[in-house]
């Protein structure tokens, strides 16, 4: 045995031998990035230019100045399915987190079910359908929600779909179906005609850029390429995929999910695919960030210089890699739906006197 804590001395060996081998493979890595930033920046520069606009600009401290101080609200879900105890606990928590208490606002979804494969999927439905419930009615004059709101409605849509398929009897697909409700239509509709609502992804997963890009680069995320091309204070201009969303976009699932008629489905499109997206990286702590903004924001110039001012406004502090309202409701929603089992399990055994159900309740019903 080796001193580490008694781990097996191979194993320890074994670690180390292939931790410096992916380290050796990470530092080459992040040399040829180094040495091709130079390379993207002009691929990107070059790529999103147009006659009238150039494709990457400095957003200046006076354009910044130029736009007030605003007053920031947060908005993040989380979702738990934990299965520690008969069936899954499924938990979906939503946060709106504004300057007060008075101005913060959470739902909380929580059942118990019998196991299934499907349950994380319905009740990651739930939780999106929750964030979108508080962001409708966030105090904030920007409101930045965590992911894409395009991305939340088609898995949404999916869960509605899957959930018809189910027991309507059973706890979390009678919720799921649930979401399929004229109020939430109106909801999304609304965040989507916002100016004030915001989009802003973590998690990139496609390369919006794979075509202006050299072939070695096209497999990497769109954030990691803003974030190596753009240098500190500038940002890219604000563009549109639709023909990119058009592509992914069921309408006949979120049509029937969501139980639209054809002028409300028409509708929806419009909106989904009409929205715009630039990358802007405020500070050289900071990554490229994604900002998602509604086709009526895009055509109010204040109003875009005002959300650049927000995010660059939040991340001062040096290391942040969010803006901080965002930060905070990240980790508040994480924090309740880790803990959600804990405190189900804590008031399950203090329910109940007799002695083998609450041994069964600490094995987690595994006997």
């Amino acid at each position: 045995m080796s001193d580490l804590t008694g781990v097996p001395a191979h194993l320890v060996m074994k670690m180390l031998e292939r931790g410096s081998e992916v380290a050796v493979q990470t530092s080459a890595n992040a040399m040829r990035y180094a040495e091709s930033r130079s390379i993207l920046r002009t691929a990107l520069i070059e790529g999103l230019a147009l006659p009238s606009e150039a494709g990457v600009y400095e957003v200046t401290p006076d354009m910044l100045a130029s736009a007030p101080v605003s007053q920031v609200s947060a908005v993040d879900g989380a979702v738990v399915c934990d299965s520690r105890s008969i069936g899954d606990l499924c938990t979906a928590v939503a946060i709106a987190l504004g300057d007060t208490e008075e101005n913060s606002e959470s739902n909380v979804f929580m059942e118990q079910v019998p196991r299934a494969v499907g349950n994380k999927e319905l009740t990651t439905g739930i939780m999106h359908s929750l964030e979108i419930d508080v962001a409708s009615r966030a105090v904030g004059d920007i409101v930045l929600m965590d992911g894409s709101l395009f991305a939340a409605l088609i898995a949404t849509s999916k869960a509605i779909s899957n959930a018809d398929k189910g027991d309507p009897n059973h706890a979390l697909v009678a919720a799921t179906r649930a979401i399929r409700r004229p109020e939430f239509v109106e909801q999304v509709l609304f965040l989507l005609s916002s100016k004030k609502h915001i989009g802003m992804p973590k998690y990139v997963t496609t390369n919006q850029f794979a075509k202006y890009v050299p072939d070695q680069f096209k497999a990497l995320d769109a954030r990691s390429v803003a974030t190596m091309a753009l240098r500190p204070g500038e940002a890219t201009r604000f563009f549109d995929f639709s023909k990119d969303r058009e592509a992914v976009l069921d309408r006949s699932l979120m049509n029937k999910a969501f139980g639209l008629d054809d002028a409300s489905q028409k509708l929806l499109t419009a909106k989904l695919t009409g929205m715009f997206s630039c990358y802007y990286k405020p500070h050289p702590w900071t990554q490229a960030f994604r900002i998602d903004i509604s086709a009526d924001a895009f055509l109010d110039d204040e109003a875009k210089v005002r959300i650049l001012r927000a995010v660059h406004d939040q991340t001062m502090a040096s290391g942040m890699q969010e803006p901080l309202p965002q930060y905070l409701v990240d980790q508040f929603a994480k924090q309740i739906s880790v803990g959600a089992a804990a405190v189900v399990e804590m008031s399950a055994l203090s329910s109940t006197l007799d002695p083998e159900a609450q041994m069964l309740i600490a094995l987690g019903y595994r006997t």
